[in-house]
């Protein structure tokens, strides 16, 4: 398992790379046609219009989803190093506008992993990549889920 955990922190670590890599050229190339405007208000509107577009929460949310999934993994592995013996889980919310799953009040209604949004389905993709198993175990609460991460081949 904690072989695993680690190459799924080595796995989150290189998605951050490359987020962080395509949001740096697109503020490269939007600085420099700022830097190309020669007319003061212009260029002021376009660095404004580019602090919106660029610096607001849409544009830095795959980046920002990415840093958490790697906190995540770390604790999971400073669990297993803690007590090897204790079982992992990851818990969500559901059902609310933000959430990583916006339906799924009804606990009776299984989670359909094809739903998942944000940082749970970034997550679960790695811990799949690295094959974990992971458990769906019954829901009691119509607002937050969970799924256990167990050593072993993909489920």
């Amino acid at each position: 398992m904690k072989a695993k955990l680690e190459l799924a922190i080595s796995f989150a670590s290189s998605t951050i790379l490359s987020a962080s890599a395509v949001l740096e050229a697109v503020l490269a190339g939007h600085l420099k046609s700022v830097g190309e405007c020669a007319d003061p208000v212009a260029r002021a509107e376009r660095l404004l219009d580019g602090l919106r577009n660029y610096a607001g929460p849409v544009a830095q949310a795959p980046l920002v989803q990415r840093l958490a999934v790697l906190e995540v993994l770390k604790e999971l592995l400073q669990e297993v190093e803690n007590d090897p013996d204790k079982e992992l889980s990851y818990e969500f919310s559901v059902g609310r506008h933000g959430d990583d799953y916006v339906e799924g009040r009804d606990v009776s209604v299984p989670i359909d992993e094809a739903k998942l949004t944000g940082r749970t389905k970034h997550l679960l993709g790695i811990l799949r990549l690295v094959e974990l198993a992971i458990e769906w175990p019954e829901r009691i609460n119509g607002f937050k889920a969970r799924f256990i991460i167990k050593a072993g081949a993909a489920q």
